[in-house]
């Protein structure tokens, strides 16, 4: 089911999808995150910080 609703939301499979599909569930608020789908903040830092 969850693979049904990406593919909806992306408007193709999530492989074949670009970096651009991927931002436009965040601008629908139709694609609310649920149980399925939960949305993550952009990364920040250069990859070099650890854990505390």
């Amino acid at each position: 089911m969850f693979a049904v609703r990406l593919r909806t939301l992306l408007g193709s499979p999530a492989g074949n999808a670009s970096y651009a599909q991927f931002l436009t569930p965040l601008r629908n608020p139709s694609a609310a995150e649920s149980g399925d789908i939960d949305y993550k903040g952009e990364q920040y830092g250069n990859g070099t910080e650890r854990g505390r």
